[in-house]
């Protein structure tokens, strides 16, 4: 009886036995810190050319892992024909089939009949747009390998610490993709096995799943994704022809934390005086980047250098009534999150205009994060520069500059900050000179630079013997987020009042006065009534975290 095609094969139909040869072999894991096997998969494929994804049950892996081999030929017999999924195919398949320790698994061998090596579900560069954030079927891509990025460890979401490397692939057309590997796809690379082939090398990624960044689709792995090396393929000899100039090593990527600290220049990073920088028009050059030498003189701070985020898309979060909401996502579940926005002043010896820096660059750029700055050094007020900032007032640096994208939120902002070269360490005697004022409440453009003069007023000696509560992180970030409305219209008399206010004063502010139980000292009560250190300790806490609410 011949065997059953993989086209004809239903759902939960009876099938007869199959001829297939195994294309990929992969062990699919939990998400999660310690992960576990959840399957063993793989790709058959017949003669016709047509694909279907077979899965195995995690107690059988080593049992498969015996029986199957990629590249091998081999007659399946007994198997379940079931539905594929609905989400993340691998295969654009209705069925996919399920084999078990009934299934019979015979290698074959048949002269003249041609079963192909390979089987991708490829999709052309120009074509991923269309994929990005649909992730019904997987995607394959092929390319040449330019770049590679050795394996680091990232913190994602701030929940877990995970491995990932960035690939950098090129079609014949030189269009270029950026690919990046999490986990056992980033460390399992081959890089052993690269490092001993030949350029140009030619990779086949499969399994991933297409999103966006600064407008341009970007790839990543899933647990299903698998990387091959100079597969034999159609395509594979056009791009040889295509490439065959191409014999330089592949070119390793900096670390993420190196890219921040030194961007990767490439040729469009053109280098621009701000006078050339204002003829570019943002729709011709939206994805190009540009190189600019300036002076920090100071910053705008008409909207401060941060403010209140989405936790999940970091969106600025708008206070409605008692809770903050996000344009995308509603009313927030979780307190904002604080976020760069830092607005440089810059200037050349062509013209001065503002330059934008925002989220994580400016954390990699800065070597702190936002959450420390405000919530844990206590620099709450976004009118008033911490020394993190202060410091840059007077240096020379080059900037990697894009057109940044014009939204509600940044709408004069015209170029942003995607890496900074320092031109010269930073003047001690500039930035020792500089002191801010908060400023006025119905200021139109508040700019702090270091010709800025400023007044200086003691403090007065009441505040000097305001003794702060001890509180914990929640508490503080709780405090900055939760105002009510009789003390926003005591800050702004305040302002008004007082044109410039102590760090000490802003964050007294902040706080209501804790209610502290008084504890009688030892000889007026009973031993066993006294409490521990860290019991007295836990119930100023209660207190400080009651008052604030």
């Amino acid at each position: 009886m011949e065997p059953q095609l993989i086209r004809s094969l239903v759902p939960y139909e009876p099938a007869s036995k199959l001829e297939i040869r195994v294309c990929r072999i992969w062990v699919t894991k939990t998400i999660r810190a310690d992960p576990l096997t959840a399957s063993l998969d793989s790709v058959f494929v017949d003669k016709e050319g047509n694909a279907i994804h077979a899965t195995m049950n995690s107690w059988d892996t080593q049992f498969f892992s015996e029986q199957l081999n990629v590249g091998f030929t081999y007659e399946i017999n007994k198997f379940r024909v079931i539905r594929n999924k609905t989400l993340s195919k691998i295969v654009p398949h209705n069925a996919m089939i399920e084999l078990n320790r009934w299934t019979t698994i015979v290698p074959v061998e048949r002269i003249g009949q041609v079963i192909p090596m390979q089987w991708f579900n490829l999709v052309e560069f120009d074509q991923l747009h269309k994929k990005v954030g649909r992730y019904v079927e997987l995607t394959d891509v092929f390319g040449c390998l330019m770049a590679l990025q050795p394996t680091e460890e990232v913190n994602v979401q701030n929940v877990r610490v995970a491995k990932k490397r960035n690939l950098q692939i090129q079609n014949i057309r030189g269009d270029q993709v950026r690919v990046t590997l999490w986990a056992e796809s980033a460390t399992g690379f081959q890089e052993a096995a690269l490092k001993s082939l030949v350029p140009p090398v030619f990779i086949a990624l499969t399994a991933l799943k297409v999103n966006q960044y600064q407008g341009k689709p970007v790839l990543g792995s899933t647990g299903s994704t698998v990387c091959f090396f100079n597969p034999e393929i159609p395509q594979l000899t056009e791009y040889k022809q295509r490439f065959q100039y191409l014999n330089l090593p592949v070119e390793i990527l900096p670390s993420s934390a190196e890219g921040y600290a030194k961007p990767h220049v490439t040729a469009d990073s053109e280098l621009k005086t701000i006078e050339e920088l204002f003829l570019l028009d943002p729709t011709l050059n939206k994805d190009t980047k540009f190189m600019c030498r300036a002076t920090i003189v100071g910053y705008d701070l008409s909207k401060g250098w941060w403010y209140k985020s989405c936790p999940s898309c970091h969106k600025a979060a708008k206070k409605m009534s008692a809770d903050f909401e996000c344009y995308e996502h509603g009313l927030l579940t979780t307190l904002p999150k604080p976020w760069f926005r830092i607005n440089f002043i810059v200037e050349d010896n062509t013209n001065q205009f503002n330059l934008m820096m925002i989220g994580r660059h400016a954390e990699k750029l800065l070597g702190v994060s936002c959450h420390s700055l405000v919530i844990e050094e206590g620099y709450n007020d976004s009118f008033m520069l911490p020394p993190n900032l202060k410091k840059f007032i007077g240096t020379t640096k080059k900037f990697q500059l894009r057109f940044g994208n014009q939204n509600k939120e940044f709408p004069k902002t015209d170029f942003v900050v995607c890496g900074l070269f320092e031109e010269q360490p930073p003047s001690a005697t500039s930035t020792s000179l500089v002191e801010l004022c908060t400023p006025a409440a119905n200021a139109e453009k508040q700019i702090v630079n270091d010709a800025t003069p400023a007044s200086f007023a003691p403090l007065e000696p009441c505040a000097q013997d305001i003794q702060l509560p001890a509180s914990n992180k929640t508490t503080v970030k709780r405090a900055l987020f939760v105002e009510s409305e009789a003390a926003k219209k005591q800050s702004k008399t305040c302002e008004e009042s007082q044109p410039q206010s102590t760090i000490l004063a802003t964050i007294s502010k902040e706080f209501t006065k804790p209610v502290i139980p008084k504890i009688e000292p030892s000889d007026k009560v009973p031993i066993s009534a006294l409490r521990s250190r860290s019991q007295t300790k836990k119930l100023k806490q209660r207190y400080n975290y009651g008052a604030l609410f």
